[in-house]
């Protein structure tokens, strides 16, 4: 294995290539993307995709694959993230894969054979990576705020119900019935047990479920007789 060291916005990224694969030292991966603790990043990581690699003098640290270092890039908001993510497919990748190195030719003709050779594995590579981006986000967890959207969404509906059926004066155990029919019907819906476990892709399904849900005829035969309870 031979160390690589390469330079992003005059920061260095070490790389190893072993068997046909590039891995990327993940603390320095970390550096660029403004990811402050590496240990947190690494443990959402796929644990194949991730080795310890001796470097001498410089003693042992953590690497990764190409196939998690999109997935450390997903988990930025930094706007180098996606120039960063550019400038690896497009021209470095290419370049290690054709000579094990970053090692860009001289000779302009044969750095035009060199991309063209590269191109089309990396645009096969790139096309995983896609859909491994894709099905990531899709998949996860909604943000605070969109949480806080929902709660929200669930209370208005539960207020227009309330104000359509004639039932602004329900009592407490009739008011928690029905903001637990909506919450069990929602969850049915989406095929989950708690609202925490919504995914992006299905928050609009959420939302749209919840605007216009509508209490079943036993929710409001349940909630008529609460009111008869002390």
């Amino acid at each position: 294995m031979e160390l690589t060291v390469f330079n992003f916005n005059d920061q260095e990224v070490r790389t190893q290539k072993t068997n046909d694969q590039v891995w990327f030292c993940l603390k320095d991966v970390c550096e660029i993307l403004e990811l402050t603790n590496p240990t947190v990043v690494m443990n959402r990581l796929n644990e194949n995709g991730r080795a310890k690699f001796n470097l001498g003098r410089q003693g042992d640290a953590w690497f990764i694959n190409e196939s998690n270092l999109y997935k450390v890039i997903f988990q930025s908001r930094k706007p180098q993230a996606e120039k960063f993510t550019e400038w690896v497919t497009g021209e470095v990748l290419p370049t290690i894969r054709k000579t094990g190195r970053y090692e860009v030719p001289r000779n302009p003709m044969d750095a035009l054979k060199l991309m063209f050779e590269a191109q089309t594995q990396t645009n096969e590579r790139l096309d995983d990576v896609e859909k491994e981006v894709v099905n990531l986000k899709e998949n996860c967890p909604l943000a605070p705020g969109e949480y806080n959207y929902l709660n929200n969404a669930v209370r208005t509906r539960v207020k227009y119900i309330k104000q359509v059926r004639n039932l602004q004066f329900i009592n407490r155990k009739q008011n928690s019935r029905l903001y637990a029919s909506i919450n069990h019907d929602l969850n049915a819906y989406v095929g989950i047990k708690t609202r925490t476990q919504i995914r992006q892709k299905d928050f609009n399904k959420a939302l749209d479920f919840i605007r216009s849900w509508e209490p079943s005829y036993t929710d409001m035969k349940l909630i008529e007789q609460l009111a008869l309870e002390i």
